[in-house]
């Protein structure tokens, strides 16, 4: 057997999903560029100054039960930044710009692709793992069989228990690293790694943002963490320790360059492992 073919079977859908699925929510959620001109020259302006390639900003018309901005698309050119109604409702110019800056910050510290790789790496390791050893899956399936009833189909069992265990791990990881990239997003956006960055202007992007989170978030839920973002609270704590400690920013800077580059040798290995595998059974 031929383990490249599985190469494709994880590209073509993965690599359409890509393509597709920012066109496909763009479309569900009925947004609208944003075509109010002082606005829309301000965005425009403060991707470039970043260098950064955003296809388009949106308004998403949530009749305002959201407010909120989202980056949606992991290339370049199927990549968009969301703004709610009520976000822009709530915020003047300065705190749009904050969130928005924020958002620019994970495309800027590549946080879209590694969170992409995070979630691929389960099937791409489990497409190249199960062919290279299927005798791991038999093994697993005799002991189950020598412990159940001589009625029970141990093969049902592990057909629900390795998607199921392969989803909360998935879980657990993307959450914990999903909640480490939104630390990260707002110490880029607020320039603690640009060493030309002064006291001063870190210290009025953290005022910024701080405000802008404030206008947004109701104070019953400043303490509040979700699936995949920390709460308002430690969010404004971490950005207040950097201000006076410096290592706590290049803390989570290293933590977040571990993680991907740990993710990416992963991606690499798995498959150079089968194939060395592969080469050396002889089958």
């Amino acid at each position: 057997m031929t383990l490249l073919p599985h190469v494709a079977l994880f590209f073509i859908p993965f690599l359409a999903i890509l393509l597709v699925y920012p066109l496909l929510l763009k479309r569900s959620l009925r947004a609208i560029p944003v075509v109010e001109p002082s606005l829309r020259r301000q965005l425009d302006q403060l991707a470039a100054n970043r260098n950064l390639s955003i296809d388009d900003f949106v308004i998403w018309n949530t009749r305002g039960k959201l407010a909120n901005a989202m980056l949606v698309g992991a290339i370049p050119w199927r990549r968009f930044i969301v703004l709610t109604d009520e976000l822009l409702r709530r915020l003047d110019g300065p705190g749009v710009m904050a969130m928005v800056g924020h958002e620019l910050a994970h495309v800027r510290r590549g946080h879209p692709l590694a969170r992409v790789v995070l979630v691929a790496l389960p099937l791409w390791s489990w497409l190249w793992i199960q062919p290279t050893v299927p005798e791991f899956g038999t093994a697993v399936i005799d002991f189950l069989r020598s412990r159940m009833p001589t009625d029970a189909r141990p093969e049902l069992l592990v057909f629900f228990l390795v998607p199921m265990a392969l989803a909360l791990g998935l879980h657990l990881a993307l959450g914990l690293f999903s909640r480490l990239l939104e630390h990260d997003a707002d110490l880029c956006a607020c320039g603690f790694y640009e060493p030309t960055t002064t006291d001063e202007q870190r210290q009025r992007e953290v005022a910024e943002l701080r405000a802008a989170l404030g206008k947004l978030v109701p104070r019953d839920q400043i303490d509040r963490q979700t699936w995949l973002h920390p709460s308002p609270r430690a969010r404004i704590e971490l950005l207040r320790d950097a201000l006076g400690h410096t290592e706590a920013a290049l803390r989570v800077r290293r933590t977040v360059a571990h993680t991907t580059r740990t993710m990416a040798f992963v991606f690499a290995a798995v498959p150079l492992l089968a194939l060395l595998v592969h080469a050396t059974s002889g089958t």
